[in-house]
């Protein structure tokens, strides 16, 4: 076919139509203008909803991999070929695996990986532990916190090992045959009561529950990290009807584990609350900091806020939460301020721990300014935004700062 003159044309042939564009590209080496559409591949027409980038390798056929809002992955090649079609449904995270493959992880119990040549699942791994509606001060017995994202919690590694949470531990699946190589345990929840005396009603109790989860990250240094919280609750009653001692510790806690099971539990804050009711005199006290209790905000699943944490460069991650200082004697706990950190977390330990200050939103006196970090420039400055995450009167939120660098 020969064209006559610049321009656009429809071709029809029997049932098919096609769209032609000509362009005038003198000279000897003709090259396109920029932004011209080099070719486009059709959809299933519910309208593409993301495109992933494949992580291209000799194991897979894909450069991107274009999620359809019906459910449709299409394994796309860099020069416009749909290789292969799955459904992977709508309730459903997707994460390209390092290895040319996609893995999935639904809402409830399963972990799928699609073959990067095929599209075929080449594996599935079913936790022991389906999610779960997020606890307040605990998760319950039997049920994964997958409030993060309303998906269970999964991490990527560059060798292809899938780090996912299952209940009470950090799970490593091996990319080739999708069972388990290692786990890594957490420290549970439990709350005991005691009796002294006799001569009054008391019944001993006592409860066990998995930890509370935060955001789940693999960093630069191809470990991943898991900030989580357990607390230990000691209630003693007696020696008279009227005596009461509780004493509670909290122990905030990063989790960092590499891709042959290594790992390490490094103490971010602990704190410590005791009280005592008598039959003569009351008194409380606490010790220490914890992440900000949440205080019922609609946009936060658990009682603590967590925050958030992104890689930082090769050594580790920056982990920003809120801080509530809580020592205290006498009546009440706690003093009222809270702190913005930002806190650097390595193989040795907490690097650096900084509060930022944001003087123009008071945050000491208002503790629903939230920084979260979205990316790290070369020279160590860390970019994100602050948003206040409470609600306005109308039900929505009260507005995100803009773009800026926190620390």
């Amino acid at each position: 076919m020969t064209a006559l003159s610049p321009g656009h044309v429809t071709i029809s042939a029997g049932g098919g139509v096609a769209d032609v564009i000509v362009y005038a590209v003198p000279g000897p080496n003709p090259t396109l203008p920029n932004g011209t559409i080099l070719w486009s591949v059709p959809g299933d027409g519910s309208g593409v909803a993301q495109i992933l980038p494949a992580v291209p390798s000799a194991t897979g056929i894909a450069d991107v991999f274009a999620v359809q809002s019906s459910g449709n992955v299409q394994a796309v090649t860099s020069d416009g070929i749909a290789s292969w079609t799955a459904n992977v449904g709508t309730q459903s995270q997707k994460i390209p695996d390092f290895q040319g493959g996609l893995v999935i992880a639904d809402n409830s119990q399963t972990v799928q990986r699609l073959d990067g040549m095929t599209g075929q699942i080449s594996w599935a791994y079913t936790l022991a532990n389906p999610c779960g509606p997020p606890g307040g001060f605990f998760q319950p017995l039997g049920q994964t916190d997958c409030s993060g994202d309303g998906y269970i919690p999964v991490a990527l590694h560059t060798d292809g090992t899938v780090f996912v949470i299952d209940g009470d531990q950090v799970i490593g699946i091996d990319p080739a045959t999708g069972t388990a190589k290692f786990n890594v345990q957490l420290d549970h929840s439990t709350d005991s009561s005691t009796c002294q005396g006799s001569g009054f009603y008391c019944t001993p109790s006592s409860s066990d529950n998995f930890p509370i989860i935060g955001q789940m990250i693999t960093a630069g240094d191809g470990y991943a990290y898991v900030p989580y919280l357990f607390e230990v609750d000691q209630e003693t009653k007696g020696p008279y009807y009227c005596d009461d001692y509780d004493e509670i510790n909290d122990h905030f806690r990063m989790l960092r584990v590499g891709p042959s099971g290594d790992s390490s539990k490094i103490v971010i804050r602990d704190w410590r609350l005791w009280g005592l009711a008598s039959c003569w005199d009351d008194f409380w006290g606490s010790q220490g900091a914890d992440p900000l209790i949440n205080a019922g905000t609609p946009n936060q699943p658990h009682s603590y806020n967590f925050g958030t944490q992104i890689a930082n460069g090769s050594a580790g991650v920056i982990f920003s939460w809120r801080e509530e200082p809580l020592d205290r004697n006498g009546d009440g706990i706690g003093n009222g301020t809270y702190n913005n950190r930002l806190t650097a977390i390595s193989a040795s330990g907490i690097d650096r721990d900084v509060i930022v200050n944001i003087p123009d939103k008071q945050p000491q006196s208002d503790p629903w300014w939230e920084i979260r970090p979205v990316l790290q420039k070369e020279d160590g400055t860390v970019y994100g935004t602050l948003t206040h995450s409470d609600v306005d009167t109308a039900g929505g939120t009260a507005g995100a700062d803009i773009f800026r660098p926190i620390g």
